[in-house]
């Protein structure tokens, strides 16, 4: 059947009208029913077209000018006309569709016929854009965005799948998608893992936007998936060096002591280290512990560790997702220098309460979430410890009379007014004791609140408002009889801030504003009435730091995104506080003290700005393929004093101030992903090169506790970071898991104007966390319904330590000798290489019977291997004239554990 018309729709017209009579031609030779017998030597597919049209019931309908130069060659030996038209159409520009049993279309685009498959007598769900403009066929813009209908929030990774055409699309980071088809009616799901499915008919007349709310599955807790995130995220998002963590995720890594843990998860992927078991904070490409940025609801956190770095302050249960940011991170986070790791608190259900929790080896956990009227929803977890059960089991005497304890817990609360405002109140609470033998007791803890407020103005422009209190303290207690004393240090951080999102098409910004107050109170030494030491109360410090920001997503193409943003920060110490002066010609120090200043309160004694512009792209090479670039700068003014490998309750935050210039951190990075098997299997390799400046070291023998003057023991100098990192990870499937490795160096130079300002001759040394190669791999099986298997394997390069190298007699009393060590060059040597095996077993009774409640144990193997890996080597003298290098190890024997879970719907 020839068709004249060159107009499309004419074309569609005619396929309808068609399609209606075809339908009562069932006692005709169906498509199926054709075969072709033919030899054709360049005959024209029109009288090709003409022939099979006058030996079957089948009819052709297409635009003669598509065809009219089209010739057929080719033997054809009893084969269907599916099987013919398959073998023709390969070499062509065009395409075919089989419409029904009777008919098929010749297209130059598929799409327009698919725009007409549903009935006129489906009901529609949703309609798109101006009735009034609506022409079938004709290309549209249809954009769109998709929340969270009990939070509000926006889904990241949901996708759109247009049943017809065949395509799916995912939601970016603020849940919002965007593309262009044919006008026409379509069945469109909706997915969200986590979150019920949605099949809408959707009606698009004209350009239009849709707003989408997703609800939650009526499942149990357990069961929500712990992966929400598009399946080819990492090829499609314009971040590199981002990683994201489901609860789900961390509580199925092995652990120490049963205890499920956000920074051990951290520490199995690329590019991240510690200096050793039991470390407090992580390093991040080359970053000391205090150049991360931990957020929990957006009020950070200053101390992270539970039990000197054991365990994290941080419950899994609670959390609800976790971004890791070490590229370049968006312009929206600000003052640290290596990494945002950006934790964000489970919301309550807005249906039914959930109770879940477990007993393990040495605390316990609760979770319980639940509606508290229509409107408003809560959630909690606490977790309490009972550690003291295992200390008198250890050998070392002083070990054996301590005593410890941890806790945490969180709140958060949330209320929605109506569809467009949102207020949320989320409280934290951190607390650690820890009595050491019989002489000195350790406490510190973490009080952090948020309150926020969320505001849709429409479907293109959201706002929020922000106010968080950020508190942290520690005290140290020396109980003894003999001159007791108490050390407390404290520091908050209140902040405001505003940030508005304009979404549109395939274009986000985001702006935002704020001010970051802090107020440090770095020492205070309180006495006992018989003790005969001084009391001593440092000076408090106070800052406040005033930001602003615009960040950028831009969806160029379907293969180029881009985000880009610029942050602008201004700091300024403020008094009351007293400044000395030094003379320039000498090195700082007592004797160099020339003057003081005194500052009344409000005055500013040091102030610092920068621009921190940040940039990623992406560029997709295919469906599976892509490579991102990416730069980041970064200024920090708060720094962490500590002259120790790993940081201790004892170090404290302070400020920049004159003597201390903010840090500065330039990171370039580029990557390369790639997709196989349908988004199974993920692999990525990504380089990065950091400059830093104004890096603080200390000088030798620096004395930090309660000094008044720490100026004087402060070294500034500058750094860098390179490496190469590795990654394979398979997402699905009954064994899942991933595979890390890294390589990188981490260097710092001191070369400052004096000889004490001088560390290894003015050239480049490693860092205390300097580990060259990294090997990290975590597989987990889920051989049935009932057995889950779990393993970690860790391998790294021992870090760098100084070490005697010689020694030398000093005659210095009526012939005696005193031996002297001559040490090598800061961080010349290095400990020996870290391995460590872990094993759990997870066993889930009745799982296929039905009962009010889910359980599970858990039994696992931290250090299976039983290896005795090094934390620190030091050396002693033996017999008056040698020295002895002795190997500190922090856990040497296979550590096992047990775990109860439990989960009521």
């Amino acid at each position: 059947m020839l068709l004249k018309s060159a107009n499309k729709i004419n074309l569609i017209v005619a396929i309808t009208l068609s399609a209606i009579v075809s339908g009562n031609m069932c006692f005709a030779q169906s498509i199926e029913e054709v075969e072709v017998s033919e030899i054709y030597n360049g005959t024209p597919l029109i009288e090709v077209i003409e022939q099979l049209e006058e030996q079957s019931s089948v009819r052709f309908f297409f635009i003669d000018a598509w065809i009219e130069n089209i010739k057929v060659s080719g033997q054809f030996q009893n084969i269907t006309l599916n099987e013919f038209l398959e073998q023709v159409f390969a070499t062509l520009e065009l395409d075919y569709m089989i419409f029904d049993h009777y008919t098929v279309v010749i297209l130059q685009d598929k799409a327009i016929l698919k725009a007409i498959t549903i009935p006129d007598a489906e009901v529609i769900d949703i309609e798109i854009g101006d009735e009034a403009k609506y022409v079938l066929g004709k290309q549209i813009e249809f954009t769109g965005s998709i929340i969270n209908e009990k939070t509000g929030e926006p889904l990241s990774g949901a996708s759109v799948n247009i049943e017809s055409l065949g395509q799916t699309l995912n939601t970016d980071e603020r849940g919002s998608f965007s593309t262009k088809i044919p006008a026409g009616k379509y069945y469109i799901q909706f997915n969200y893992v986590g979150l019920e499915q949605l099949r809408k008919l959707v009606a698009l007349y004209s350009d239009g936007n849709l707003n989408l709310a997703m609800f939650e599955k009526p499942i149990q807790l357990e069961e929500i998936a712990i992966e929400s995130r598009a399946e080819d995220i990492n090829i499609s998002s314009p971040y590199l060096g981002l990683v994201q963590i489901k609860s789900g995720v961390i509580n199925k890594l092995p652990n120490l002591l049963g205890e499920a843990d956000v920074v051990r998860t951290l520490l199995m992927m690329p590019g991240v280290n510690t200096v050793g078991e039991g470390a407090t904070g992580i390093n991040v490409r080359g970053g000391n512990i205090d150049q991360n940025l931990i957020t929990l609801d957006e009020a950070p956190i200053f101390n992270t560790s539970h039990l000197f770095g054991f365990f994290s302050t941080i419950n899994p249960d609670a959390t609800a997702n976790i971004n890791f940011y070490k590229g370049a991170m968006p312009a929206n986070y600000g003052g640290r220098a290596s990494s945002v790791i950006d934790i964000g608190l489970h919301e309550g259900s807005a249906d039914n309460w959930h109770l879940k929790g477990n007993l393990g080896t040495i605390s316990s956990k609760l979770f319980l979430d639940g509606p508290i009227g229509e409107k408003t929803t809560m959630a909690f977890s606490g977790r309490g410890s009972y550690v003291n059960w295992i200390l008198p089991q250890i050998q070392d005497t002083d070990i054996r009379n301590s005593r410890a304890s941890f806790g945490d817990a969180s709140l958060k609360l949330a209320h929605r007014f109506n569809e467009k405002a949102k207020l949320t109140y989320s409280g934290y609470f951190s607390g650690d004791s820890f009595k050491f033998a019989e002489d000195t007791i350790y406490r510190w803890s973490t009080f952090n609140q948020a309150l926020k407020f969320n505001y849709l103005f429409n479907e293109s422009l959201v706002g929020k408002i922000t106010a968080f209190d950020s508190n942290y303290q520690y005290e140290a207690e020396n109980v003894s009889d003999i001159n007791p004393f108490t050390i407390k240090y404290r520091l908050n951080q209140k902040t405001i801030k505003a940030d508005l999102s304009i979404i549109k098409d395939k274009i986000t910004i985001d702006l935002g504003a704020g001010a970051d107050f802090y107020g440090v109170e770095p020492g205070e030494r309180q006495i006992e009435e018989t003790s005969s030491l001084s009391p001593i109360t440092l000076e408090k410090e106070r800052g406040t730091l005033l930001f602003q920001y615009a960040n950028l997503d831009y969806k160029i193409n379907d293969r180029v995104s881009i985000n880009a943003g610029l942050r602008f920060a201004s700091f300024t110490k403020f008094g009351p506080g007293t400044v000395f002066t030094y003379n320039n010609e000498l090195p700082i120090s007592n004797s160099g003290i020339i003057d003081s200043i005194s500052y009344q309160n409000g005055d500013a004694i040091a102030n610092y700005s920068g621009l921190e512009p940040r940039m990623s792209v992406k560029y997709q090479l295919g469906a599976s393929t892509s490579i991102k670039a990416g730069l980041a700068r970064n200024y920090q003014y708060l720094y962490l004093v500590s002259n120790t490998a790993a940081a201790t309750p004892l170090d404290i935050w302070r400020p920049s101030d004159q003597f201390v210039p903010p840090l500065l951190s330039d990171q370039i990075s580029i990557g390369l992903f790639r997709n196989f098997k349908d988004n199974l299997i993920e692999t990525s390799v990504e380089g990065y090169y950091k400059r830093l400046e104004n890096l603080v070291d200390y000088k030798d023998g620096a004395d930090l506790l309660l000094n008044d003057r720490l100026e004087q023991d402060i070294i500034i100098g500058d750094g860098k970071a390179y490496g190469v990192e590795f990654m394979v990870r398979k997402n699905k499937g009954k064994m899942t898991g991933w595979m890390a490795y890294t390589w990188s160096r981490t260097l710092r130079k001191m070369d400052g104007e004096f000889a004490d300002e001088i560390l290894n001759e003015g050239n480049f040394f490693p860092s205390n966390y300097d580990i060259p190669h990294n090997v990290n791999l975590m597989l987990n099986w889920d051989l049935n319904d009932w057995l889950d298997i779990g393993t970690n394997f860790t391998y790294r390069t021992g870090r760098p330590v100084t070490v005697p190298v010689t020694k030398y007699f000093l005659n210095y009393f009526q012939g005696q000798n005193l031996i002297v060590a001559e040490f090598s060059n800061r961080n010349e040597f290095r400990i020996p290489d870290y391995i460590r095996l872990d094993l759990s077993v997870t066993y889930k009774p009745r799982p296929q019977r039905k009962k009010k409640w889910d359980s599970s144990w858990t039994f696992s193997v931290y250090n299976l291997l039983g290896r005795r890996n090094p934390y620190s080597v030091f050396f002693q003298g033996g017999d008056g004239i040698s020295v002895k290098a002795y190997q500190l190890s922090v856990i040497g024997v296979p550590i096992p554990a047990i775990t109860y879970n439990f989960t009521f719907p």
